[in-house]
């Protein structure tokens, strides 16, 4: 699941994923066959990149392993599917109390929105995300209700330099002290 949170890659390219796809010097995933190959004029391989956690959790994975194409097995050892991920995801929503609907799809849209929450441009996420043209990107990555995200845009659109909003509280300066120590 870490793996999801924190590259937005879709569970099937997951459930697919080869060793032979990971470039862990250059800190990339290629895939050359994916969702959205069939759509482009001009087939081109989606590359997902990878931050130092993913590299450090793909190494201790590979180290664990005693070989087989794929890197992600379930505990017996056999190939990701879509009925024991979903099963264990349902058993762990129970243990810690998480409601029923939360579905491992949803690490990929929080991590569309984490991205445009932290002001990555929609381009830039289309581009991670493996998405052909922003438009799929905008139908989910919505931010209604996130007013902290807002004030944050409008000050940035309107050239604010102090960071308060309405929401909060702003911090009056501190008194310039005069020649004799005394504060005016």
């Amino acid at each position: 699941m870490l793996f999801l949170r924190l590259t937005g890659a879709r569970l099937c390219e997951a459930r697919r994923l080869q060793w032979n796809d990971i470039n862990m010097d250059a800190g990339v995933i290629v895939l050359v066959k994916h969702k959205t190959s069939r759509t482009q004029r001009v087939p081109k391989p989606r590359v997902i990149s990878l931050d130092a956690e993913i590299v450090r959790l793909l190494i201790s994975i590979r180290s664990r392993q005693e070989g087989g194409e794929l890197v992600f097995y379930n505990h017996r050892g056999t190939p990701w599917n879509r009925s024991n991920l979903s099963l264990r995801l349902q058993r762990g929503r129970k243990k810690a109390g998480i409601p029923a609907d939360a579905k491992l799809y949803g690490l990929r849209h929080a991590f569309g929105t984490r991205a445009i929450v932290n002001g990555v441009d929609i381009k830039t996420l289309a581009e991670l995300m493996g998405h052909t043209t922003t438009r799929v990107t905008e139908h989910y990555v919505h931010l209604a209700g996130n007013k902290a995200h807002l004030h944050a845009a409008l000050r940035k659109l309107n050239g604010t330099v102090t960071p308060t909003s309405p929401l909060e509280p702003s911090t009056p300066p501190a008194a310039d002290p005069s020649p004799d120590g005394r504060t005016t």
